[in-house]
C-alpha cells in the first residue's frame, strides 16, 4: 500500500489528531484555562483545508470534552473539581461563535474563489472565441488574397491579348494602307497612260 496524501480521509486523521492533541494538552496541564488557547490555534490549522464539515467535527469534539469534564472530571478541563455552569456556557458559546465566524470566513473565501473562477472562465472563452474569428478571418483574407491573385493574373494575360490583338490590327492596318498606296499609284499610272493615249 503506497501513502497517497491527497487520500480524502488524510484531512479528516489530521484533524481529529490535532483536536486529541489539544484535548491531551489541556488535561495535561491540569485545565489550566491558558492552554484552552490551543483549541483556537486547532480551528486555525484545520481552516487551511477550508472544509467547514472538519470545524464541525472539531466544534463536536470539543464540546463532548467540556461537557463530559463538566460532569465527570472538571479538574482535566477546567482546573478545577467544581466549575461555573455559566462559565460553561460562556466557553461552549466562545467556541460555537468562533466556529461560525470560521465557517462564515471559509464560505465567502470559496464563493470568491468560485467567482473568480467563472470569471477566469468566461475571459479564456472569449478569448478563444476571438482567436477562433481572427483564424476564420486570416483564412477568408487569404481565400480573398488567391482570388484577386487569379483575378489579376487573368486580367494581365486579358490585357497582353488585347495588346497583341491591338498590335495585329495595327500590322493589318499598315499593310492595307500599303495596299491603298500601291492601288492609288497604279491608278494614277493608268490615267496618265490615258491621257497620254488620248493626246494621240
Amino acid at each position: 500500500y503506497r501513502y497517497d496524501h491527497k487520500h480524502p480521509s488524510v484531512p479528516v486523521f489530521i484533524a481529529v489528531s490535532l483536536t486529541f492533541s489539544s484535548i491531551s494538552t489541556i488535561a495535561g496541564a491540569g485545565g489550566g484555562v491558558e492552554f484552552h488557547f490551543s483549541i483556537f490555534m486547532v480551528m486555525a490549522m484545520l481552516a487551511y483545508y477550508e472544509s467547514t464539515a472538519l470545524l464541525g467535527l472539531m466544534t463536536v469534539l470539543f464540546a463532548a470534552q467540556h461537557l463530559l469534564g463538566y460532569f465527570f472530571v472538571p479538574k482535566l478541563v477546567f482546573g478545577a473539581n467544581a466549575y461555573s455552569f455559566t462559565m460553561l456556557l460562556v466557553h461552549a458559546a466562545f467556541l460555537l461563535l468562533t466556529a461560525v465566524a470560521t465557517r462564515l470566513q471559509i464560505r465567502s473565501k470559496i464563493r470568491l474563489s468560485m467567482a473568480w473562477e467563472a470569471q477566469k472562465q468566461e475571459q479564456q472563452e472569449k478569448l478563444e472565441s476571438m482567436l477562433a474569428s481572427v483564424e476564420s478571418l486570416s483564412g477568408n483574407l487569404e481565400q480573398a488574397s488567391a482570388v484577386v491573385s487569379k483575378k489579376s493574373a487573368f486580367q494581365y494575360q486579358t490585357s497582353e491579348e488585347i495588346a497583341h490583338s491591338f498590335q495585329d490590327v495595327s500590322s493589318g492596318l499598315q499593310v492595307q494602307f500599303h495596299s491603298i498606296a500601291e492601288i492609288e499609284r497604279s491608278l494614277e499610272e493608268i490615267s496618265r497612260m490615258i491621257q497620254d493615249a488620248s493626246r494621240y
